[in-house]
């Protein structure tokens, strides 16, 4: 919404007019959660042909934030889909030999 508004006016404007809904933390969390601009391709387009780069200017105002990696595969991640994994392979053979041993038949 706010590179929307942004586009028929200042950032300096639309980005104080936000701080009365949201902290500076939460519009600084916003833009280092996503990595691009997730608009529809409509306002994307009149995004990317704005000779403003909006999206930095916002950055530049909301407080410093390291950027929040969403859907990213890490070491941790690959690890635990892989114990994940093992386990739900585990899981499927001790039912596929109790059923055997039961006397089950397919």
């Amino acid at each position: 919404m706010l590179m929307l508004l942004a586009l028929g006016s200042e950032v300096d404007r639309i980005y104080r007019a936000a701080l009365r809904s949201f902290t500076p933390d939460d519009i600084a969390e916003a833009f280092a959660a996503t990595k691009g601009i997730t608009v529809p391709g409509q306002l994307r387009a009149m995004v990317m042909a704005d000779p403003r780069p909006l999206a930095k200017e916002f950055s530049r105002l909301a407080p410093n934030r390291r950027r929040i990696p969403i859907q990213r595969w890490t070491v941790r991640r690959i690890t635990l889909t892989a114990i994940l994994a093992g386990v739900a392979l585990v899981a499927v053979i001790s039912a596929i030999l109790s059923l055997k041993a039961a006397g089950f038949r397919p």
